[in-house]
């Protein structure tokens, strides 16, 4: 106010209240009948909801970002594994979260999970060390492998873990995993942000199921290539050594080393 009444130029500025609502407040300075300056005048308009939609549209468009950003990283990438640490990473990136993890069910270990691909940050909380990749998930706060995301807001005062989302990974239905979200502080997450991580979850999990069948045909073409290879070579040496008793039977000659197996002699008996 002190500067509007020494420059006689209006102020203004976008302020919040306790109650969570924003204003814009204007201060012009109050002139007289004669021109002088005898206070100032001072406006607040409601601003909440145009404050809301533009904060909707830039994170909307931050999220698009996001998503061209992660298609970008998976795109040199063939194997599941890489675009599981690799979805990680630009996700813990885009929240600023604390770490991200993917956790599936154990297939040497009936019923139980293990991490399979974790990005932690440099500051990432873990005084027992037990956030590694092959790692075992029972640590993991919230539920694991529900059909329905589950997350908490406050910080966990025991392990240090502030606000987290648990998201299934879905497979013709069924729960095969979960991508685990755990940040720094508290925090409130809202529907959009929700929803996001659901969205996320869903592009990524369905590119490394991509992936795995793609690694699947391969690992079958390469063994296919080596049946072949076998095959083949087994059947080129049939066909010399059928070319070799051939010639040899022209010449009247015995063969170079005995075909009958060592039978011959029995036979004479």
């Amino acid at each position: 106010m002190r500067s509007v009444l020494d420059t006689h130029e209006p102020r203004e500025a976008e302020i919040s209240s306790d109650d969570a609502r924003w204003y814009l407040r204007r201060v012009r300075p109050y002139l007289t009948s004669a021109q002088a300056v005898a206070g100032v005048a001072i406006t607040f308009t409601d601003i909440t909801e145009r404050r809301a939609a533009e904060e909707a549209l830039h994170e909307s468009a931050g999220r698009s970002t996001f998503f061209v950003r992660l298609a970008d990283a998976f795109r040199p990438l063939s194997v599941s594994g890489d675009m599981q640490r690799t979805a990680a990473r630009v996700l813990r990136e885009q929240l600023d979260a604390s770490r991200v993890i993917w956790v599936e069910s154990d297939t040497e270990a009936e019923g139980s999970m293990r991490i399979v691909a974790i990005d932690s940050a440099a500051d990432a909380i873990d005084p027992g060390e037990r956030y590694v990749t092959g790692g075992g998930a029972r640590h993991i706060p919230g539920e694991l492998f529900a059909a329905r995301m589950s997350w908490s807001e406050g910080i966990d005062e025991e392990t240090r873990i502030g606000a987290w989302a648990n998201v299934p990974l879905t497979n013709a239905g069924r729960v095969t995993g979960t991508l685990v979200v755990h940040l720094r502080a508290a925090h409130a997450w809202t529907d959009e942000e929700l929803t996001f991580l659901e969205l996320v979850a869903e592009r990524a999990w369905a590119a490394v199921e991509r992936a795995r069948a793609e690694e699947e045909v391969r690992t079958r073409n390469a063994e296919l290539e080596r049946f072949n290879a076998a095959t083949i070579g087994r059947e080129l040496q049939m066909i010399e050594l059928k070319e070799q008793v051939n010639a040899l039977r022209r010449l009247g000659e015995g063969p170079d080393y005995p075909l009958d197996f060592g039978l011959s002699g029995e036979l004479d008996r």
